[in-house]
């Protein structure tokens, strides 16, 4: 067993532009939220607010794929 999954350590690869990445830092360092998770949902609330309300949701756009 390897050390990690011995402490109970969980690896999260996130992906986020340079001022997502910006933000989120910011709010962390101010120690505005107590968990990352709260973080995120800080910088969700604050990106829904600047860009509309999405109420249809975010679609993903993907290619057609042929049916052979």
């Amino acid at each position: 067993m390897k050390e990690r999954e011995k402490q109970g350590v969980t690896r999260v690869k996130v992906v986020l532009t340079k001022e997502e990445a910006a933000q989120l830092l910011a709010i962390c360092a101010r120690g505005e939220e107590r968990t990352v998770a709260e973080a995120v949902r800080r910088l969700k609330r604050s990106q829904t607010s600047r860009h509309g309300s999405s109420c249809g949701g975010w679609r993903p756009a993907l290619e057609v794929i042929p049916e052979e």
